[in-house]
């Protein structure tokens, strides 16, 4: 009696579930007074593979100071992203978040606000090696203030790195 043949026990191609570090250096322009903001941002991403895409949660601080505004926030992030190229080198990404931030307005009637801002960015990561990244991203961020009318709008670009941790993998099948 012929013995039957059995498949493989496990896919020939997996990708793994990732864990990264992000920093960047931060230039914002508010629509609040003239002057630019410089700062930085930090954050991190846990990615998943999901067909042809990546899909990633990306908690985000970001720090920025200037002569009419001073912001600080922090954001929940949905980041989408896909690898092309020679060697998948490049990866274009969309981000979209909410969180929480506070906004110091300068001057001499200095006063604070709390609020509610939303984000979107979109931006490309660049593989230098295996673990090493660079980053460039353009962002608009909305900031709901204390009144029902107001609100501050920004955008600006971040340029940074990216660290993926190489010991903190999980392997699923590829699509």
């Amino acid at each position: 009696m012929a013995r039957s043949a059995c498949g493989q026990s496990e896919p020939t191609a997996t990708r793994a579930i990732g864990l990264s570090v992000f920093g960047e250096a931060s230039v914002i322009h508010p629509d609040y007074g003239s002057a630019t903001n410089d700062g930085f941002v930090f954050g991190g991403d846990v990615t998943h593979p999901f067909h042809r895409f990546d899909l990633s949660l990306e908690p985000r601080f970001g720090d920025t100071q200037g002569t009419a505004v001073n912001q600080k926030y922090f954001l929940g992030d949905l980041r989408v992203s896909h690898a092309f190229g020679p060697q998948e080198r490049f990866h274009p990404f969309a981000v979209g978040g909410v969180g929480y931030g506070v906004i110091q307005y300068n001057g001499p009637f200095g006063f604070r606000d709390n609020s509610l801002v939303s984000s979107f960015l979109g931006g490309l990561d660049y593989d230098l090696t295996r673990s090493f990244s660079l980053q460039g991203e353009f962002q608009f961020q909305h900031w709901k203030t204390g009144s029902e009318t107001s609100a501050i709008k920004h955008y600006g670009f971040n340029l940074g790195v990216v660290y993926r941790l190489p010991f903190w993998t999980l392997k699923t099948p590829r699509p």
